[in-house]
């Protein structure tokens, strides 16, 4: 399997551990789950768990955004009365603070009225800034195989001067990017 951000391979299972215990605790109380699971998770929570859908990509981070809003306590109960591995600290800041920013850049660029060309540039080199600024040492791995991610793929959009012309000339963006 081919990555889309060739540099982050060695990483993976980091940001796997992290997602992937979000996904487990959303299919044990989605439709299929069974209701006694989902009562349990509505117990200690109190409030409804979002539903992953496979046709929606950003409801995975409506799940992960209903996952950091319950807490680590809360949600360690949940994994704990479900018999589903905890969720550690590290998953909780990849979860807050990496995935909830690249999402957010992502959703920019699939709008669907609003999206441009010179949209791009500015998008990638803000989302590089933000995780040249991280300092937490436990996402630390992840955020610099994210960036050398970033910077292998986008690197030909980064230097097109089409794209930067673009930017350039957008309004909300012009030179400060």
């Amino acid at each position: 399997m081919t990555s889309l951000m060739p540099g982050i391979t060695g990483h993976i299972e980091e940001a796997i551990s992290g997602h992937g215990k979000v996904q487990a605790l959303s299919n044990a109380v989605s439709r299929t789950g069974s209701p006694k699971m989902i009562d349990i998770v509505e117990e200690i929570t109190d409030s409804t768990f979002i539903n992953v859908t496979c046709n929606c990509w950003s409801s995975d981070f409506s799940a992960v955004k209903c996952v950091l809003s319950i807490g680590l306590e809360k949600l360690k109960q949940c994994q704990t009365a479900l018999k589903h591995d905890l969720m550690t600290d590290a998953d909780m800041q990849f979860l807050a603070k990496v995935m909830k920013l690249v999402v957010l850049a992502m959703n920019l660029l699939q709008g669907k009225t609003t999206i441009y060309i010179g949209n791009v540039t500015p998008t990638i080199t803000g989302v590089k800034s933000k995780l040249d600024q991280t300092t937490d040492r436990a996402v630390e791995s992840l955020v610099s195989a994210l960036f050398a991610g970033i910077n292998s793929r986008f690197q030909a959009v980064l230097s097109d001067k089409e794209h930067l012309v673009a930017s350039i000339l957008h309004p909300q963006f012009k030179l400060n990017f």
